[in-house]
């Protein structure tokens, strides 16, 4: 088949469409995980922390780590000629859905402990949508995108472990008062 043919451009329009709106749907909720951690800092800055619960500083590196996420994934939708301000439908719905997680973590009525479960939730889902991304660039050929899309996940794997971490410290604090 002739690379130049008509079929072979929109089989790789189709490819970049699909990337772009994968892209921006992990853009969208990258964005919402940075305003997340914001509100998680907000927290700890209200009314502190608990044994083995995060640092301020700890925070601060992770949301300084998540706007660098934001910026590589914004200039990869630009690269592949996307839109990263206004999103796609599909990035509109992780939007959405990544407020709910952001509204526990504002409550005034949530401490530390619970805005870290919401982190937690939202490091998981970022997880598997980077996964799930990876894998729609190696299939598409895109490999500069894999190389970026493997070192945010690298990046998201390390927030991830340490989210992990701060719950089931949370967990023990919450065992401990119930006793």
């Amino acid at each position: 088949m002739d690379h130049g043919s008509p079929r072979r451009a929109l089989s790789l329009d189709r490819s970049r469409a699909a990337l772009v709106d994968d892209l921006a749907r992990r853009l969208a909720l990258t964005r919402a995980t940075v305003l997340l951690h914001e509100a998680v800092m907000l927290r700890h800055r209200t009314s502190g922390t608990y044994p083995g619960g995060p640092t301020l500083r700890e925070l601060e590196e992770q949301t300084d780590a998540e706007r660098r996420h934001a910026a590589s994934l914004e200039q990869a939708v630009l690269a592949l000629d996307g839109d990263a301000s206004q999103g796609s439908a599909g990035s509109r719905v992780e939007a959405r859905l990544a407020s709910g997680i952001a509204a526990v973590a504002v409550d005034p009525r949530t401490d530390l402990a619970g805005a870290i479960r919401a982190l937690l939730i939202a490091e998981l889902v970022a997880q598997d949508g980077l996964e799930s991304s990876c894998a729609l660039a190696r299939t598409a050929g895109a490999d500069h995108l894999v190389a970026l899309l493997e070192e945010i996940l690298s990046g998201h794997a390390r927030h991830l472990a340490t989210a992990r971490s701060w719950a089931a410290a949370a967990q023990v604090q919450d065992l401990s008062r119930a006793r």
